[in-house]
């Protein structure tokens, strides 16, 4: 085929770069036969015959964001040092990371931290499209019964709320006047979002 048009089979190339066009259809690396790498024509990569659009590997992206917090009332500063979580999208998976501080806070309430894509809603029959998030905090305020703290997405929802565990009772908000100025929480989980 020819490279001047893309509707045929083509391999170019020059010292920076290789194309590879299909005239249509998959592409597909095989080793002794056996498809191991497919290129869908639609976009996305399966492995191993597979080719099915639902499998594929279709998007990645890796970033840093400085998430806005939300709190119930009051106000706060986050320390411009530590202000900001890393994330790595590989499909709809999402894993966010890092340390957040505050260099002043004078504020009540739940405590929202956005997410940097939406969390995945609507799977039916289940509680998958809930998402935990592990937090540990340096010299928060919490009171002697509370044995835990994390945060969840709501299905459908863009943030994490500050929630605290209790020994034989319900969850309730982490109250955002636990925290004072100079403290700092680790913030890190895994969800699912929409493509």
């Amino acid at each position: 085929g020819s490279s001047s048009n893309n509707t045929s089979n083509w391999i170019r190339g020059n010292n920076t770069e290789m194309d590879i066009n299909t005239a249509g259809g998959n592409f597909n690396i095989e080793v002794g036969g056996n498809k191991k790498v497919t290129v869908l024509a639609g976009g996305g990569i399966t492995f191993n015959g597979e080719t099915a659009a639902a499998n594929a590997l279709d998007d990645y992206e890796e970033g840093e964001y400085i998430p806005t917090i939300q709190v119930q009332s009051g106000t706060f500063t986050l320390n411009t040092d530590q202000d900001s979580l890393l994330y790595t999208k590989i499909g709809r998976q999402v894993t966010v990371n890092g340390r957040l501080r505050f260099s002043a806070i004078s504020a009540s309430g739940y405590m929202r931290v956005y997410l940097p894509f939406l969390n995945i809603s609507n799977i039916s029959g289940t509680q998958g499209d809930y998402a935990y998030f592990s937090i540990a905090g340096h010299n928060v305020n919490v009171s002697a019964d509370i044995y835990g703290v994390f945060a969840e997405a709501s299905p459908g929802s863009n943030y994490a709320t500050l929630l605290q565990k209790f020994d034989n009772a319900g969850w309730n908000y982490l109250d955002a006047n636990s925290f004072s100025a100079g403290d700092y929480f680790y913030f890190t989980g895994t969800y699912f979002t929409h493509l």
